[in-house]
């Protein structure tokens, strides 16, 4: 069995053919992946069983097979496709069983009938292994004696990291406590390398090792702050999935005795985030980027502002980053310098004193401490002077039929005046400033109502 980005392929053999399955967890459940062989029966020479995966220094994984014949071939990227015309036969002399690999120097362990399990080494995972020198012949506990019939390791199980562990299996006599004594049973002990990169001599026991977890904390994950992030872990065997995050990070996982989730930040930035289950843990990283503010509503005063009285503009806002700070700005649009607004709980107020009259439209921008920003403009904001005098003014309009109610079929030329000014200690203009107008071809002008100012 093999991992590859987040994914478990099991490469197994029934009635001498060689298949794969695929699973999200390393104890299933396993689905056929391709629905026929990987390799069938009578492909090569020897038998199309015990297969393996060695996974090299560059990524690339090999599978090796074989009984009476010893094969490797390259694993295709998606795991169940191989090129048969790559396919190397490393037979040697004594080795009756297919190899297993293990480590970017390929220790490769083999095994035949009566014999003891030996590890060698190889520079390539499709060169044929040298023989096993004595001393890197396995010990064995003096209580289990000698080792009769068929004895073999298996792949190494590499999680969790960084320890290694050897599967190894046996014929009676040598039963394991509980065993039945007359079917093959298995065992898992320790696989140590020594400072010199060597497998060290391993020694079989009956009990084994104490029960794993395999614990995957999944992809890498990405996300904005404010939003769940998805962390897709699995734990597999004893032990109960707990997640922690780094110390000091602004997040919150939602469910913690998960190991699928989600996680979510109240401020940008990288941070770990650990899965432990049993004694196994791994960690992922999750990088999250910021959301900027945005601006909800803007309003200005509710009616026209007098020349030198402030006019005051407010501004409310969310940010997803409630850790985040913000600051506010508001540029009047009269040719003067921005003013940085209040901001409070509630959301940015600004003041501003304009001294002359117009209509302008302020636009307000709010920042937060990552730079993200969003912007708004307001509405007309009337701005008046009683001292600047009246508004006069004089013209013509094209009068259509039925605008003059006196004659309605009279059409042409229509002359108007215009006079509009402040009464005396009126702090606005009348709403109705005094014109007049003559009809089409009318000499002189006659008063005649008038609208809004």
């Amino acid at each position: 069995m093999t991992e590859k980005d987040g994914k478990y392929y099991f490469y197994f053999c029934a009635d001498a053919n060689i298949g794969v399955a695929v699973s999200d967890s390393p104890t299933g459940p396993f689905k056929d992946a391709l629905g026929k062989p990987l390799l069938k029966a009578g492909d090569f020479r020897g038998q199309m069983i015990d297969p393996a995966v060695f996974t090299d220094d560059d990524g690339k994984k090999y599978l090796y097979w074989g009984n009476g014949r010893a094969y490797v071939v390259p694993l295709g990227d998606d795991m169940t496709s191989i090129d048969t015309s790559k396919v190397t036969d490393i037979t040697r002399a004594a080795t009756t069983r297919a190899p297993s690999s293990s480590s970017a120097t390929a220790p490769t362990t083999s095994c035949g009938r009566r014999t003891t399990p030996g590890t060698r080494t190889t520079a390539s995972p499709t060169r044929p292994a040298p023989r096993p020198p004595a001393l890197d012949q396995a010990e064995r506990d003096p209580r289990e004696g000698p080792v009769p019939g068929h004895q073999g390791p298996g792949p190494p199980l590499r999680r969790p990291r960084p320890q290694h562990r050897r599967l190894v299996h046996r014929l009676p006599p040598l039963r394991h406590p509980g065993g039945d004594g007359t079917h093959r049973e298995t065992t898992i002990d320790k696989l140590e390398f020594g400072s010199d990169g060597l497998i060290e001599k391993v020694v079989p026991t009956l009990g084994g090792i104490d029960p794993v977890t395999v614990v995957h904390a999944g992809p890498d994950a990405t996300g904005t702050e404010g939003e769940p992030i998805t962390l897709a872990g699995a734990v597999s065997g004893a032990g109960t999935a707990k997640w922690t995050v780094q110390d000091g990070a602004p997040c919150a996982v939602k469910d913690p005795t998960a190991a699928r989730t989600t996680l979510t930040c109240t401020d940008n930035g990288t941070f770990e985030v650990t899965l432990t289950g049993g004694r196994g843990t791994d960690t992922a990283t999750v990088k999250v980027s910021n959301a900027a503010p945005a601006i909800t509503s803007a309003d200005g005063p509710g009616s026209p502002v007098p020349v030198g009285k402030p006019a005051v503009v407010t501004a409310t806002f969310d940010d997803p980053g409630t850790a985040d700070t913000q600051t506010c700005e508001v540029d009047w649009k009269d040719g003067s310098r921005p003013t940085t607004g209040t901001v409070t709980d509630s959301g940015c107020r600004a003041a501003h004193v304009y001294d002359d009259a117009g209509i302008h439209r302020p636009v307000v921008t709010v920042t937060d401490d990552d730079e993200g920003t969003d912007t708004t403009t307001l509405a007309e904001l009337i701005v008046y002077d009683r001292a600047a005098g009246p508004a006069v003014g004089v013209g013509t309009i094209t009068s259509p039929a039925g605008a003059y109610p006196a004659k309605p079929g009279l059409t042409g030329k229509a002359a108007f005046t215009l006079d509009a000014q402040y009464r005396k200690g009126a702090t606005a203009p009348p709403a109705r400033p005094r014109s007049s107008s003559a009809p089409p071809g009318s000499p002189s002008a006659r008063p005649a109502p008038t609208g809004s100012w």
